[in-house]
């Protein structure tokens, strides 16, 4: 069995007795244009099911609830549009930190391979002083080694002239310190042959000593025997 609604009479004739400040006063415009007439001047369907008519009347019956319904969607979507709008800004300046960051850390980094590029660089030409330093000192090295060589080999060709000069004045000296022995040796055997000259002379002298002695022996008997015979002629 169904049950049949009395239907209240209510006009919406003035759009601002429910009208809010946002969109709900437009909606009612809208409402209100679409049906200038009341309710209960509305044409009623006699072939349609009494539910089927009495349901649309149902939503225009409260007007109040109607009102606090769109007020409250409105005001839930006023609280999801601040608050969305909030996570946004929120979103859009943590967005906008974060961008300012990084290009702040990027102008950080272009400054800091900046400076690598330069700090290669300097490094880069640092190396190139060296290796010309390393260049200049090996042929340095090489320059000093030659001249040292040189100068040695000049002071060895000198000492090798010095050492055969000295050759040839020991040479020299051992045929002057042969010729000494020879002469030493001549000497030796003058001073021998001379000793024997010597040593014939002292024979001879002492030969001329013993005649000497005889002919003082003779003389001392002839004087002897002369005076004897002085005395016997005396």
């Amino acid at each position: 069995m169904k049950k049949q609604f009395k239907q209240p009479v209510v006009t919406f004739n003035n759009p601002a007795v429910y009208a809010s400040p946002d969109g709900l006063q437009e909606e009612d415009i809208y409402m209100n244009t679409e049906s200038a007439c009341t309710v209960d001047e509305m044409p009623r369907d006699t072939t349609e099911d009494i539910d089927e008519i009495q349901t649309p009347s149902i939503t225009w019956s409260s007007p109040p609830v109607t009102v606090a319904v769109c007020w409250g969607i409105l005001l839930v979507i006023m609280a999801l549009r601040i608050h969305f709008t909030s996570v946004i800004s929120t979103e859009l300046s943590t967005s906008k930190e974060v961008h300012q960051h990084l290009m702040l850390t990027n102008k950080d980094f272009t400054q800091v391979k900046k400076e690598n590029q330069q700090v290669k660089e300097e490094n880069q030409q640092v190396k190139e002083e060296n290796q010309q330093v390393k260049e200049e000192n090996q042929q340095v090295k090489e320059e000093t080694s030659r001249k040292e060589n040189q100068q040695v080999k000049v002071e060895n060709q000198q000492l090798k002239v010095e050492n055969q000069q000295l050759k040839v004045e020991n040479q020299q000296l051992k045929v002057e310190n042969q010729q000494v022995k020879v002469e030493n040796q001549q000497v030796k055997k003058e001073n021998q042959q001379v000793k024997e000259e010597n040593q014939q002379v002292k024979v001879e002298n002492q030969q001329v000593k013993v005649e000497n002695q005889q002919v003082k022996v003779e003389i001392q008997q002839m004087n002897t025997t002369t005076s004897n015979q002085t005395m016997f002629w005396s």
